[in-house]
């Protein structure tokens, strides 16, 4: 067959506690520094050990959105990898294996004999040079270098980020072990493998999940303190602020439950500083009386729902987006929130800066929906334009009038957001409970500062609309047979499913709602009424986005394509169903 170059997928598997993420991550990172484009994607159950875990990477000499269902190097370190993807691979692709732990029969792979099978002694190879049975990934990783022709270097500096804290010793071993698996493979393979890498001239890109560009985001916005309890898939943003902590100086807690997480991240934005918090679905049932004593006391707060599917435990290491109208309407009462919904690392970092300005010039509760699929994969990301991330501040009460003791905290203002003043400020005392109350925070059951007080939190939305502008984003050819219409981490698929399309000659593109509230309704009508065939497109079951646009402009897509087996869509499931509707 023809050769490939700089265009494939590669995948490993195995149980927990075989190293899979590490050596998926170190091969995103080789790769994206060899001028490529990467992402990755793993699939782990709920345990600490064993199970069956998965790491994919797909790369592309082109920018890529998500992998694709088939791969061409498949790592087995188990029997069950085999029997579960054999029936992924690609003609002409291959399957590394250790022969003295696995032994492949043909009826495990489907008695196909169009992909090739290579023994390669992980255990032996890392043992004979001093390393442990974990460094069997260490050894694919070379041997997987090999069967792609790509230079053996790429993994020098890359062995040195992710083992250097370690110790010297640890990354010559490493990369000696590495080394031995290459030249395994160069020196007993004989065929030529149709997929090769050709490094191109490095770009100023880097390799980043979901999680860890808003935690960025969330420093860059001017966070200083974030408190939360670990949840699958949020916690690697307090992992990651945990480790930046001792650089940017701000306040990382481990907080006991979600309860205590969201009250701290409300003590200090009362107290004047930009806080967050994060937690998964679960975690957020229980932030829900706290978000709304933000909201009765107009404290501003970011609070980040990582979505994974429910109800209850749901599958807590999977993918969904089944949070949307819960959390539109979380906590009781009737009050404004902001709901944002990234799609992609970039998106994730600038909302994040932005979620913790709107916050504070509002003195609002902005929620920032993800996924597990958003948070824990990783793309090849150019750097983020810090020009185009700046913190804007406002809201706060500036030069009473001398002599002023007590101040009118919830006095009504044009767009609802009355400048607040922070404790022990002079002629800023006022009360804050979580009651209603009168302008000065006193509680208070008069109908008539009830009234003000709905109101009064009800403008700002408006007021934030404003400030926003533009909330959706439109890509793809204006004048289309197809719009997928779609929000959070699914974008990355239509992207992708776009990608193959026009190689079909059909015509396609995408509107991404980012911001679910305030809903941009204008822009969403203006777009379904000039648009040939609309495709709703959603990780859950009930159409959830779908039903909001219809609330908020009376408008229907044409068709709906929702998944909710926990997994996120494929490219070809996309293009398999415009197929279906075209």
């Amino acid at each position: 067959m023809n050769q490939v170059i700089n265009r494939f997928t590669w995948k490993i598997g195995g149980a927990a506690g075989d190293g899979i993420m590490v050596t998926g991550a170190m091969l995103s990172k080789i790769f994206t520094r060899a001028g490529l484009w990467v992402t990755d994607y793993s699939e782990y159950p709920s345990l600490i050990r064993g199970g069956h875990n998965t790491q994919v990477v797909q790369v592309d000499e082109e920018q890529i959105f998500t992998h694709d269902q088939g791969n061409e190097i498949l790592v087995a370190l188990n029997e069950e990898t085999v029997r579960l993807h054999a029936s992924e691979i690609s003609p002409g692709g291959v399957i590394i294996y250790d022969d003295a732990r696995l032994k492949i029969l043909p009826a495990m792979i489907g008695n196909r004999e169009d992909i090739d099978l290579m023994a390669v002694p992980f255990q032996k190879i890392a043992s004979d040079l001093g390393g442990k049975d974990i460094m069997r990934n260490t050894v694919a990783l070379g041997a997987s270098l090999a069967f792609l022709d790509a230079p053996f270097n790429l993994i020098e500096g890359v062995m040195q980020d992710t083992f250097g804290d370690k110790g010297e010793k640890i990354v010559k071993l490493n990369i000696n072990i590495a080394r031995a698996g290459y030249d395994f493979v160069k020196s007993n393979f004989k065929k030529t493998f149709p997929w090769l890498i050709k490094p191109k001239k490095q770009e100023t890109h880097m390799v980043i999940s979901g999680n860890e560009a808003m935690a960025l985001g969330l420093l860059q916005g001017g966070l200083k303190f974030y408190a939360a309890y670990p949840m699958t898939p949020a916690s690697s943003i307090l992992i990651t602020l945990a480790e930046l902590a001792p650089v940017y100086g701000h306040v990382t807690k481990h907080a006991e439950d979600e309860i205590a997480a969201v009250n701290l991240a409300i003590g200090a934005a009362f107290a004047g500083v930009r806080s967050a918090t994060g937690t998964s679905g679960g975690g957020f049932c229980l932030m829900t009386e706290g978000l709304g004593l933000a909201a009765e006391t107009e404290t501003p707060l970011v609070i980040v729902n990582a979505q994974r599917p429910g109800p209850s435990t749901g599958l807590p290491t999977w993918t969904e987006q089944g949070d949307l109208r819960f959390v539109m309407h979380a906590s009781q009462g009737d009050f404004p929130r902001v709901i944002s919904a990234p799609a992609d690392p970039t998106q994730a970092f600038y909302e994040s800066v932005r979620a913790l300005n709107i916050a504070e010039k509002f003195h609002m509760q902005v929620i920032m929906l993800t996924d597990k699929y958003l948070a824990e994969s990783h793309w090849t990301t150019p750097e983020f334009d810090l020009t185009k991330a700046k913190i804007e501040q406002g809201g706060f009460l500036e030069n009473p009038p001398k002599g002023q003791v007590f101040y009118q905290r919830y006095a009504d203002s044009p767009n609802g957001v009355t400048p607040r003043s922070l404790p022990g400020q002079p002629g800023g005392v006022f009360t804050a409970n979580s009651d209603e109350h009168s302008p000065l925070g006193y509680s208070t059951e008069s109908s008539e500062d009830r009234e003000l007080q709905v109101e009064k939190r009800a403008k700002k939305l408006e007021a934030v609309k404003a400030f926003l502008g533009e909330t959706v984003v439109k890509e793809g050819p204006e004048n289309s047979d197809v719009t997928f219409v779609t929000w959070g981490s699914a974008t990355q698929s239509c992207r992708e499913a776009l990608r193959k399309l026009k190689v079909m000659g059909v015509n396609a593109n995408i509107l991404q709602i980012l911001y679910i509230l305030p809903f941009p309704a204008d822009a969403v009508s203006r777009v379904l009424k000039n648009s040939k065939k609309t495709i709703l497109v959603e990780n859950n079951f009930s159409g959830q986005l779908g039903g909001v646009i219809r609330e908020f402009t009376g408008l229907k897509c044409d068709a709906e394509l929702l998944k909710y087996d926990g997994r996120p869509f494929w490219p070809e499931e996309i293009v398999d169903f415009v197929k279906k509707v075209i």
